[in-house]
C-alpha cells in the first residue's frame, strides 16, 4: 500500500494577493473562487498567509467597533513567516505540524517554492487511504455488519433453543387502547394503527404496507448517505436530503404525539 503524501491531498495553483489588499477585496475574492485561504505576495517573494478565519475575525471585530487603528489590509493580518511542508512529505507530518502550531493551513512547498496548501479539512478526506486504517466502505461497514448478524443469530438461537414463557402474541390492531408501547416505539405502533386506511384494498393491507412502508423509509436513511454524492457538505445545497431528513424527523414526532394523545 502506497503511503499518501501532502501533494496527494493539498489544493493546487494557491492564489495569491497583495499586502495591501482591503479586507473586504480578499474575503470577496476567496468566496468567489470557493477557497479558505490565500497567499500573501510581496512583488516576487511569499511573505505571508491568510485564511478564512482571519478575515471573517476582523471583519466581525469591524462592524462591532472600529478604531483608527483596526487592521485594514491582508498584511496586518497575515501569519508570517509562512509554516511550510514539502509536497513528497507522508500526510502524517502535516497533521503533526498543525497540531505542533496550533494551524489549520500549511504552505506546501517544492524545492522551496510554494505549489499549494493543505488545510485540516484536506487530512479529514473520507477517501483518504490511510495505512493501516480499515475503508468505511465497503470493508468497515461490511465487518459491522456480520457483527450484527452474529449477534442477531446468537440471539435468535436462545430464543429457540430456550424460549421463555410468554403469552399471547401482541398485535396493534386489537391491542385494547388504554395499552401503549414506551414513547420510542409509539410512532411505528401509531403507524400501524393509522395504516389501516389500505384495509380496502384487502385484509392483508394494513400490515403488510404498514410494515413495508416504515421498513422502505429506513433502508432508504442507511443508504442515502451512500446514494448521495454530493461533496458539498452545506445543507441549502443538498435539498433532497434534507428535505427527506425533515420529513421523517417531523413524521416521527406527529406519530409518536398522536399516539401520546389518542
Amino acid at each position: 500500500m502506497s503511503i499518501v503524501t501532502v501533494g496527494d491531498m493539498m489544493s493546487r495553483d494557491p492564489v495569491s494577493v497583495a499586502p495591501g489588499c482591503a479586507l473586504p477585496d480578499a474575503a470577496r475574492l476567496m468566496n468567489r473562487m470557493g477557497i479558505r485561504s490565500l497567499l500573501v505576495k510581496d512583488q516576487d517573494t511569499f511573505v505571508g498567509i491568510v485564511t478564512g478565519t482571519d478575515l471573517a475575525n476582523q471583519i466581525i471585530a469591524a462592524a462591532e467597533g472600529d478604531s483608527p487603528d483596526a487592521p485594514r489590509t491582508v498584511g496586518d493580518i497575515m501569519s508570517s513567516p509562512m509554516l511550510t511542508v514539502e509536497q513528497g512529505a507522508p500526510l502524517r507530518t502535516a497533521s503533526e505540524e498543525m497540531v505542533r502550531h496550533h494551524v489549520r493551513h500549511l504552505v506546501v512547498t517544492l524545492h522551496g517554492n510554494p505549489v499549494g496548501i493543505i488545510s485540516a479539512r484536506d487530512l479529514l478526506d473520507p477517501e483518504v487511504d490511510v495505512p493501516g486504517a480499515i475503508p468505511f466502505w465497503p470493508n468497515h461497514l461490511l465487518k459491522e455488519v456480520v457483527a450484527a448478524l452474529l449477534t442477531i443469530g446468537v440471539m435468535m438461537a436462545l430464543v429457540v433453543l430456550s424460549p421463555a414463557p410468554m403469552l399471547h402474541e401482541a398485535d396493534p390492531f386489537s391491542t385494547p387502547n388504554h395499552i401503549k408501547p414506551e414513547w420510542y416505539f409509539l410512532a411505528a405502533y401509531q403507524f400501524l394503527i393509522f395504516a389501516d386506511i389500505f384495509r380496502p384494498l384487502g385484509e392483508w393491507a394494513p400490515k403488510v404496507l404498514g410494515v413495508a412502508i416504515m421498513g422502505l423509509v429506513t433502508v432508504i436513511m442507511v443508504l442515502l448517505p451512500f446514494l448521495d454524492r454530493n461533496p458539498d457538505r452545506t445543507p441549502r445545497k443538498r435539498p433532497i436530503s434534507m428535505l427527506f431528513g425533515i420529513s421523517c424527523t417531523l413524521a416521527f414526532i406527529g406519530f409518536t404525539l398522536w399516539g401520546h394523545f389518542s
